[in-house]
């Protein structure tokens, strides 16, 4: 129990004693005693008189100073492992647009674009004439029989449908199901290379599908283009 004293009591004793009746009071709530200066008894009393002190009781004292830092306590064990956690939301698309504010697509690499109109892939760089892929393998040595395309020589970030020109004409360029097979001879039948000897098993595409569509958009691309 704290106290302050209104008046300083100039003698203190080991033993206090408490005179008159107690009244009722809560333990949040402050009592005024009067202290006598020389014996220390403490007594209720409206109004102190000559030789005493009020004091008042139950108040809180000054903060004290700050305790040392303690030792740094052990290692606890390791805790359960926690739950997974929620999937966090898809994050907005980097949408591209020309200078004109013509919308390409949703950007997917450096120079590619996805088209949601036609579930597709662009490459705003270039707009070239479709041309074989640049790989052409064959099973057959020198280059006879079926010819076989790898599609990641074709669209290595996205192996879906693409968006070229064909003939001077927008086509979607899909590849046909792949297939494992043994690749003997690799190259184009004008200059063949007979490699991979050993034979090695490959999954590759019998060429391409082709749909004629319309672009979402109108060529040539005005630049510079925008990302949004």
């Amino acid at each position: 129990m704290g106290f302050k004293m209104k008046t300083p009591i100039t003698a203190v004793l080991a033993g206090v004693i408490l005179v008159g009746t107690l009244p009722s009071y809560s333990s949040a709530e402050e009592l005024s005693v009067c202290a006598h200066n020389k014996t220390g008894a403490l007594r209720f009393a409206g109004k102190c008189k000559k030789a005493v002190s009020l004091i008042t009781l139950n108040t809180t004292g000054p903060t004290g100073p700050q305790g040392v830092i303690g030792p740094v306590g052990p290692q606890g064990i390791q805790g359960p492992k926690g739950e997974i956690g929620l999937p966090g939301k898809t994050g907005a698309a980097v949408k591209v647009f020309d200078s004109n504010n013509q919308y390409i697509g949703d950007l997917i690499s450096s120079d590619e674009v996805y088209l949601p109109s036609l579930k597709a892939v662009f490459n705003f760089q270039f707009s070239q004439n479709w041309k074989e892929p640049f790989t052409t393998y064959f099973t057959a040595s020198n280059c006879q029989g079926t010819d076989y395309y790898d599609p990641m020589t074709l669209a290595p970030s996205y192996l879906g449908p693409r968006l070229v020109q064909k003939d001077g004409k927008f086509h979607i360029a899909k590849a046909k199901t792949l297939e494992t097979i043994l690749v003997k001879s690799d190259g184009s039948k004008l200059d063949c290379l007979n490699e991979y000897n050993p034979p090695r098993s490959m999954s590759l595409s019998p060429g391409f599908d082709f749909v004629e569509v319309s672009p979402p958009f109108s060529l040539p691309l005005a630049l510079p283009l925008r990302f949004e």
